[in-house]
């Protein structure tokens, strides 16, 4: 970590600027010097786009691949910590599951239609 006051190098642990005698808190650490650099996981955002197609023109293949790559982007969240996008990777899982529930509800209202005899 740098000081913002004389720019000397001083150790994360450091509470204080080792040259000056500067207060080091609240500064954050360097590129390369611990700083944890976080990513959007691409199987969230695949899954938010897929949710999101699911009502547009992808009606059932939308919705089956926005459930499958939200609990692969779910888990890959949990299993690195590097990774973020949690929320979308849930949007995306919630649009695809509201996606297949209209459909089945969709076939078995069509279906109950087709048994009684009323034509569409």
């Amino acid at each position: 970590m740098f000081c913002s006051n004389c720019g000397a190098s001083n150790s994360q642990r450091e509470g204080f600027c080792v040259q000056c005698g500067n207060s080091l808190s609240g500064q954050y650490p360097q590129m390369g010097q611990g700083a944890v650099v976080r990513r959007t996981s691409g199987m969230a955002i695949a899954s938010l786009v897929m949710g999101i197609a699911n009502f547009i023109f992808l009606p059932v293949l939308g919705s089956i691949l926005a459930v499958i790559f939200g609990i692969i982007a779910r888990r890959d969240i949990n299993r690195n910590p590097n990774l973020d996008g949690w929320g979308i990777a849930v949007v995306g899982l919630v649009l695809g599951l509201i996606g297949l529930l209209i459909f089945v509800f969709g076939l078995a209202f069509f279906a109950l239609l087709g048994v009684r005899g009323i034509g569409i």
